[in-house]
């Protein structure tokens, strides 16, 4: 995979954890290293956030690859949601630094040759590639919960490459976003168009950690967007045993998630170009009606939820969001108010 999402201890949101997608190489195409390599700017919000707190994680999904798991040729019998767990998810923690002398060339190389966009980036920015040292890997490929990977384990590891599975990659869907212009238009068509995203929270289990898991949704009915997030969701999801704890979380979305579409277009999932969202507030449970439309909306867009095991304890959630961060374009990121996304057609 070339892209994930970074997430961080926010230093401009009191701490809260904040994703943020990340362009990244492990070494060239063939010359695996298993070692995460990311070209990054100070400019940056979860670099700013490094700065200041060095702890974080970064999350792969399977479903990043082109929507394989939602795909029909998936190999399994039909499509597996984003959330189901044969749906590989993959969450490395540990902690960011600046790259050695020894290692800069390897790992500049190894970038440029998976991004090549990355050579025409502004050097007014001040790019430079800073490496994860990992301390914990946390992995969902199957049912039964997470394995957690030791990372001497992760590294002895072989990769196997995408041609080995027999992988055919499909041409992305057709998708018209609005035009960068109508920044909360172009977060609503956001969130009523993509499916999954990645769902950060202050970690229990690795304490001082924003940690981040991919995570369905929906905004409303197909033909009638609400705006609003809403999640089937089990308490004993990781996530949720954090929001116990501590309910303010976030929730990133990227155009990437869409079939590859910014890759499909050759911009990289990290140009600015390729529109990311983030939404931070409060977690919650929903009643009533609310609860009832939100799931009978949810199994509508996500059928497979319909047959997940009835022991999981599933409920439906939102998020009570007060904070809308959008980068769709040069510039820097535009903060949209709550009443101007509410307000805005997707």
């Amino acid at each position: 995979m070339n892209y994930g999402v970074l997430s961080t201890s926010s230093a401009q949101l009191d701490g809260a954890a904040f994703g943020n997608p990340q362009s990244f190489a492990d070494g060239p195409t063939g010359n695996s290293t298993g070692r995460l390599y990311f070209y990054a700017s100070d400019l940056d919000a979860s670099m700013q956030d490094i700065a200041v707190d060095k702890k974080c994680s970064f999350t792969l999904s399977l479903q990043m690859l082109d929507d394989y798991c939602t795909k029909e040729w998936a190999p399994v019998s039909g499509q597996i949601d984003p959330e189901d767990p044969r749906c590989t998810r993959l969450t490395l923690v540990g902690q960011m630094r600046n790259v050695t002398a020894d290692e800069l060339s390897f790992a500049h190389d190894s970038l440029f040759a998976r991004h090549p966009g990355m050579k025409s980036w502004p050097a007014s920015h001040d790019f430079h590639v800073v490496t994860m040292v990992i301390e914990d890997i946390w992995l969902i490929d199957m049912f039964g919960g997470a394995s957690i990977v030791k990372p001497e384990d992760y590294y002895k590891a072989s990769p196997t490459s995408g041609a080995a599975f027999g992988l055919a990659m499909p041409e992305p869907q057709a998708i018209a976003p609005p035009p960068y212009t109508a920044k909360a238009q172009t977060a609503r068509w956001m969130a009523h168009n993509l499916t999954y995203g990645v769902l950060s929270t202050d970690s229990l289990a690795y304490k001082g950690y924003a940690f981040g898991n991919p995570q369905s949704f929906v905004d409303g009915s197909e033909t009638s967007s609400t705006g609003l997030l809403y999640f089937y969701v089990s308490d004993l999801d990781a996530s949720m045993k954090d929001l116990v704890v501590d309910s303010t979380c976030s929730f990133t979305l990227t155009e990437e998630f869409s079939a590859g579409y910014c890759s499909s277009q050759d911009i990289d999932p990290e140009d600015p170009r390729c529109a990311r969202l983030v939404f931070t507030g409060t977690m919650r449970n929903t009643t009533g009606a609310e609860s009832d439309t939100a799931k009978a909306n949810l199994f509508a867009r996500h059928p497979g939820m319909k047959r997940w095991p009835s022991d999981h304890s599933w409920k439906v959630v939102t998020l009570d969001f007060t904070h809308i961060w959008l980068i769709d374009f040069f510039g820097g990121a535009s903060v949209i108010s709550k009443a101007d996304y509410l307000a805005a057609s997707p």
